[in-house]
């Protein structure tokens, strides 16, 4: 059984996640004032110091251009995986999205490579 995660971890991962999101998409803080989300407030939430709203999280989908459930793509399991793996994870996921499966299988041998590993 998984253990249990208090809603600031929660809160943490969401933050994590969200901040890969827009580093992924080339984006700066500053610019998601224009999109409808205050910068100070903005900072909090990748923090992880803001309990969210749905339409809060709906307008951080929408500026990031993924769906709301795109925001929930984290692991709730162990605590044991080191944050900047996490990171790199998601910021993977991100640039992935939508590549056509040979570019999937190039990224694959890629991987594979780089860290000495067998398939």
């Amino acid at each position: 059984m998984a253990p249990k995660k208090s809603s600031r971890d929660v809160q943490t991962l969401l933050g994590r996640r969200i901040r890969v999101l827009r580093s992924a998409r080339g984006l700066r803080q500053e610019a998601l004032e224009s999109r409808g989300l205050n910068y100070k407030y903005y900072q909090r939430i990748e923090a992880g110091r803001c309990n969210l709203t749905l339409s809060t999280l709906q307008k951080i989908a929408s500026a990031l251009e993924v769906k709301v459930e795109d925001l929930f793509h984290f692991p709730l399991g162990s605590s044991q995986h080191l944050p900047e793996a996490q990171e790199v994870i998601g910021l993977v996921t991100a640039m992935i999205a939508g590549q056509d499966r040979g570019a999937l299988k190039k990224l694959q041998v890629f991987i594979i490579e780089i860290l000495d590993r067998k398939p």
